[in-house]
């Protein structure tokens, strides 16, 4: 799980290089020049595929296991967004955030709440997003549960999306603050309850329902 972190915090750091750079465009062909944004589009999307990293495609629950798994979430979850939010300290020296804003979202890895913001955008996207993760892929299509995983999957991401620029775009405030620190126990529940259901649901149907394949 470290292992994994580590690669997803050295990719992100890529990435933006690559973006300040001039190494990689938009669909235009023009520069990122918002690195900011981009930043926070990387984390909401590391966050959102840290189920799929860290599953195991060569076992027939995917990795996803049937006991155990609710701790598990809840310890590699806050590992990655640790070392992804530790990570972000170098973000700074790697590109240009807009100097003139003090937008969470421009601070990232120059000051404490840019710390915390990137911890805990990253960490909720990626608790919203296991439960779903989990049906999609054990349950096969067209199993319900496979797109219920599918809907809630993308449906939690773009939840999560709009939450961390709502919150991004403004000022560290301690209203924006409480708001931010908030979603992290509460995207926690929610794993906890979802994991807990989708483990459920699937001792039940595992004598009658196969394994993607």
């Amino acid at each position: 799980m470290i292992g994994w972190a580590i690669g997803v915090a050295v990719l992100v750091a890529l990435v933006l290089w690559g973006a300040e750079a001039g190494v990689l465009r938009s669909r235009r062909g023009e520069a990122i020049d918002d690195f900011g944004v981009f930043a926070v589009i990387l984390t909401l999307v590391c966050g959102a595929a840290l189920p799929y990293l860290t599953g195991e495609k060569g076992r027939a629950d995917r990795g996803f296991r049937l006991t155990g798994l609710i701790p598990l979430v809840l310890i590699s979850a806050p590992i990655s967004a640790a070392v992804l939010a530790a990570s972000s300290l170098v973000w700074p020296w790697i590109g240009t955030f807009d100097a003139g804003s003090d937008s969470f979202i421009q601070t990232a890895g120059a000051t404490g709440a840019g710390l915390l913001f990137t911890f805990a955008v990253h960490l909720t996207a990626a608790l919203l997003a296991y439960p779903f993760f989990v049906l999609l892929s054990i349950v096969p299509f067209p199993h319900p549960g496979a797109w219920l995983g599918l809907l809630g999957w993308l449906g939690v991401s773009g939840m999560c999306a709009v939450i961390a620029f709502v919150i991004g775009l403004g000022p560290p405030t301690g209203g924006r603050l409480l708001v931010l620190a908030a979603c992290v126990p509460v995207a926690a529940v929610v794993c906890v309850i979802g994991l807990g259901l989708a483990q459920g649901l699937l001792r039940r149907s595992a004598a009658a329902m196969p394994y993607r394949a």
